[in-house]
């Protein structure tokens, strides 16, 4: 596998109406990710000195599921969206699994997305329950990944947090063979400094 690189976008200015994080004081810092043969965007980044803290107030807004904290990160995310091309026809979630449930966050903040871009929300991915928390080495024993329709084209495909970028480039590759044209954005990923950047 080619290591994980990442190029800052100094063009993607942090929106007018951007409010403070919801989990404490995340990087805003939209940033080109690729992973072997996929990219993906990613909104904000980890604070090194605070990401404990903010990771327990991600690991509580996954069992809250608060409306207005989704809203607030999708609409983060359309800002992103309507920057780097025209709108979706469709915006699909990542498959849930470790959250065992249905509608676990990734799920309803592509809806939230979808409903403010007026696209299609569709929920391809069949979930894949999974114990324990989510991690790159545990993505290793998660059964393929099954697509109960094809969505329309172009898709966004919507993470609420990449940490390896595994989930995406599983699911970009998966609508790319099906023959959908499909662009990604995760809401958290990274850590301040962590990654090369591109010169």
């Amino acid at each position: 596998m080619k290591p994980m690189r990442s190029w800052a976008l100094p063009s993607a200015t942090q929106p007018a109406e951007h409010r403070p994080s919801p989990l404490g004081p995340l990087v805003w810092q939209p940033s080109l990710y690729s992973r072997n043969t996929i990219s993906y965007l990613v909104a904000h980044r980890w604070r090194r000195d605070t990401k404990d803290a903010e990771l327990q107030a991600l690991k509580r807004l996954k069992l809250d599921l608060d409306p207005a904290v989704i809203r607030h990160i999708a609409e983060e995310i359309v800002d992103l969206a309507r920057k780097i091309g025209p709108a979706p026809a469709s915006v699909v979630p990542i498959a849930c699994g470790h959250s065992k449930r249905d509608d676990c966050l990734s799920f309803q903040l592509a809806s939230s997305v979808a409903e403010l871009l007026g696209a299609t929300f569709a929920p391809v991915f069949t979930t894949r329950p999974a114990p324990g928390s989510s991690h790159p080495k545990a993505n290793l024993d998660l059964p393929p990944l099954e697509m109960r329709e094809r969505p329309a084209g172009p898709a966004l495909l919507v993470d609420d947090v990449a940490t390896s970028g595994w989930h995406l480039e599983e699911a970009l590759t998966r609508l790319r063979t099906e023959g959908v044209p499909c662009s990604a954005i995760a809401w958290l990923g990274g850590v301040t400094g962590d990654c090369a950047m591109a010169t």
